[in-house]
């Protein structure tokens, strides 16, 4: 089911970003390393597939079960959310890195993305595309900067597991930048 996110507080595209490239928030780290970055979504994709064959005998681990109408059991708005806050400071960087050869830059840029997450392990972003055709914004270097911070980022464990497909668009301008909103398609989770 597609749900709609809230979008994240505009912010000012002046603003330094909340902490220094590579700092750790208690929500949001960068994976230090690509090994350690498979590392972790190996663990996720290992506890799922373990989470999902305890709560549910007669579903094969193989195939994820679809989205349930069950906020309680999916990665939910406010977990993307956070994890959208966590996004924008690098998403911000990103634009003022652009800005410095256009100034003039403005519009939307759309991302589709895609979280892994589970419990007592952690969430990764594992798939990333700038939507081409809903972005108005089309200078491949933002776009791949953007991809770059999204999956340079290590989340907080989420209460409940799954994956979820976010398709986010950000607003951009000299004054101010802002995700516009999103949605939210949980692709699943099991119940715990």
């Amino acid at each position: 089911a597609d749900k709609a996110v809230t979008p994240a507080p505009a912010l000012a595209a002046a603003a330094p970003p909340s902490s220094p490239p590579g700092a750790s928030t208690p929500a949001h780290r960068k994976v230090a390393t690509r090994q350690d970055r498979e590392a972790l979504l190996r663990a996720i994709r290992g506890a799922y597939q373990h989470r999902l064959a305890a709560t549910s005998p007669t579903t094969s681990p193989s195939a994820p079960s679809a989205g349930s109408a069950d906020d309680s059991d999916d990665l939910d708005k406010e977990y993307v959310r956070t994890a959208m806050g966590g996004i924008m400071p690098l998403v911000v960087d990103c634009y003022q890195q652009a800005r410095k050869t256009q100034p003039e830059l403005a519009g939307t840029l759309v991302v589709n993305f895609t979280i892994e997450a589970e419990p007592d392990i952690g969430g990764l972003v594992t798939e990333s595309a700038i939507d081409p055709e809903q972005s108005q914004i089309q200078d491949p270097g933002l776009g791949e900067c953007v991809q770059d911070a999204i999956f340079a980022l290590e989340l907080d464990p989420p209460t409940n597991g799954g994956t979820v497909k976010v398709t986010y668009p950000f607003t951009f301008s000299p004054r101010i930048i802002r995700a516009v909103g999103g949605t939210v398609r949980n692709e699943g989770s099991a119940k715990q």
